[in-house]
């Protein structure tokens, strides 16, 4: 019972993280305020008006990178306890790991982004830059008609502008290769086991606010190990607090972990070093706490524990069906004095249409091809290395 309900919870989180990044996406798109970096700004400096203020305050709740954080280190809790129950040795679950991952990843990340070429490519969807209240963010996407090189260097995951959250799926796709040797090493149970867990933590930690060379993958490899920890040291720590005489109750640990996870963003303005360790550490007890607890009402909601069944799905795609969307409106007469007068009203209508519409995409998208891949990738590991 105590693996369904942590399972259950760890499901409507995700659901819950897809829609931060939706909805950060959505109040992205439209430089409220003359704001032409939404994402990039706090809302302390933001400017004293309704429509800029409104957006800021929804953004510092739909924290976009704090939603691929939670993703991040949600995949290497639930991955790490899926591999607890391989016993295989090491080449044998390695091999199964990288086929099992590879089908669960790629097919739908390859039929997202064909159908949104072949879209761009037939109606002829090429963004000048010069739309009206449109943000550096919306303006970054799809200047020129993608030809055969763009396409096969996005579907390579070699380059991913031609659906921005697919840079995250880079992140997933190439930490993969080294994950079940994280997962060995944070295993490992013996009297030196422990430090060296917490070294290579710090080490990766280290790494990520470094970064040397500026990749995308480095700052994030911390948080899927973080993910591993969680299951081997949750409890100790928190036996630790308890014989200390620190206890604290469950709303106050779950209220503190939101507002780490929130906070950082606040805190900061413009490009920083560390790449959300403190949200990171944030979600870490936030999802500890989901793993022993029933987690309330709103973890009881079907709609969210779908989402977040679909939740890669609904990621991929939400994007560019927002972005279309806004293409769709700002290229239309009858929509331009709405976007001059009534941009807040209409982002709000914009967020909710898309929320909807990549809901039901993500549903075809996972009954049609990632849940068959996910049984596809199945049967060939087993095969493969029976």
């Amino acid at each position: 019972m105590h693996n369904k309900v942590h399972y259950s919870n760890l499901e409507t989180l995700r659901g819950i993280a897809a829609l931060m990044v939706a909805i950060a996406h959505s109040y992205n798109a439209i430089a409220f305020g003359g704001i032409d970096k939404p994402w990039d700004t706090p809302l302390w400096a933001t400017p004293v008006e309704f429509e800029a203020l409104s957006a800021g305050l929804i953004l510092m709740f739909a924290n976009g990178a704090a939603g691929v954080t939670i993703f991040f280190i949600l995949s290497g809790v639930v991955l790490g306890l899926s591999l607890d129950f391989d016993k295989s040795r090491l080449p044998s679950r390695y091999g199964k790991f990288l086929i099992k991952r590879f089908f669960r990843i790629y097919p739908a990340h390859v039929v997202c982004l064909l159908i949104l070429c072949t879209v761009l490519i037939v109606f002829g969807i090429v963004n000048p830059g010069t739309f009206e209240k449109s943000s550096m963010f919306y303006n970054w996407f799809y200047r020129t008609a993608p030809d055969a090189r763009a396409i096969i260097t996005n579907l390579m995951l070699k380059q991913t502008y031609l659906n921005s959250v697919t840079w995250s799926v880079k992140v997933e796709m190439i930490v993969a290769l080294f994950f079940p040797v994280l997962h060995l090493v944070s295993r490992a149970n013996n009297n030196r086991a422990p430090f060296v867990q917490l070294i290579i933590l710090l080490l990766l930690i280290g790494l990520s606010i470094v970064n040397p060379g500026g990749g995308v993958v480095l700052p994030h490899v911390y948080k899927f190990y973080l993910g591993l920890l969680i299951p081997t040291y949750g409890m100790a720590l928190a036996a630790f607090f308890k014989y200390k005489k620190l206890s604290i109750s469950t709303p106050t640990i779950v209220t503190l972990s939101i507002v780490a996870i929130l906070v950082e963003r606040q805190l900061v303005y413009g490009s920083y070093p560390g790449f959300g360790v403190i949200q990171a550490l944030g979600a870490a007890v936030l999802i500890y706490v989901l793993m022993q607890n029933s987690g309330g009402w709103l973890f009881r909601l079907k709609a969210l524990k779908k989402l977040g069944q679909y939740s890669y799905s609904f990621y991929l795609w939400h994007f560019p069906i927002l972005w279309l969307m806004y293409y769709g409106l700002h290229t239309n007469l009858i929509f331009h004095g709405l976007i001059h007068s009534h941009a807040f009203a209409l982002a709000c209508v914009i967020c909710v249409i898309s929320i909807f519409a990549a809901y039901l995409f993500a549903l075809i998208s996972y009954l049609a091809i990632e849940h068959r891949g996910i049984i596809f990738g199945r049967n060939v590991a087993t095969k493969f290395w029976s």
